[in-house]
């Protein structure tokens, strides 16, 4: 509806810019901002001569500033001493967050030594559950998927992967990953 409004409106201004062209033909448009005679109207005030900014191309602006910067008063700032050799910065590594990236890690390495000396494909999320692994299930999953993507190239052939997905929303095409299965070729 809005968009039919400015077409109206535009339209509108057009048709009674014509009318109005019609009806005086002498009329010459004329470039307002550069016109040199202002109506009386508007001259009613006395000029001001007063300038809202310095100018640095004039040198009365110049000085001016110049005074101005001078009687700003200082500020003393003693910089900080600089070591002589500075290190690298290391942050610091929480000892218990380390540690459990490691059993993590060491988990989803058993999870394939067990996929590896199974016949069949084997289920991430039935792995967890069966040997009471205290890990969350999202977390599991992303690792396993992790370390699938991180085999070396010799052994990754060796190896399959399907994950189970289904899509979040009809919307967009966002999916949500339920089970990793893993399997091994040629078994």
């Amino acid at each position: 509806m809005a968009k039919f409004r400015q077409q109206q409106s535009r339209t509108l201004l057009v048709t009674n810019m014509a009318a109005f062209l019609h009806q005086h033909p002498q009329y010459q448009p004329t470039s307002y901002p550069e016109r040199r005679e202002v109506p009386d109207v508007f001259n009613i005030a006395s000029p001001l001569s007063l300038h809202a900014s310095i100018s640095l191309d004039r040198t009365v602006d110049r000085q001016m500033m110049a005074e101005m910067l001078l009687a700003l008063p200082r500020a003393l700032v003693i910089p900080p001493p600089v070591p002589k050799s500075a290190g690298p910065v290391i942050p610091p590594i929480d000892e218990e967050v380390a540690a459990r990236q490691v059993a993590l890690k060491m988990d989803v390495e058993d999870f394939y030594v067990f996929a590896a000396g199974q016949s069949g494909p084997v289920s991430a999320l039935h792995y967890l559950t069966e040997n009471h692994l205290n890990w969350d299930s999202e977390i599991w999953l992303y690792q396993v998927i992790t370390e699938y993507q991180s085999l070396p190239l010799a052994d990754k052939p060796r190896f399959w992967q399907r994950c189970d997905e289904r899509q979040a929303s009809p919307v967009n095409d966002l999916r949500i990953i339920s089970d990793v299965i893993i399997g091994v070729r040629g078994k």
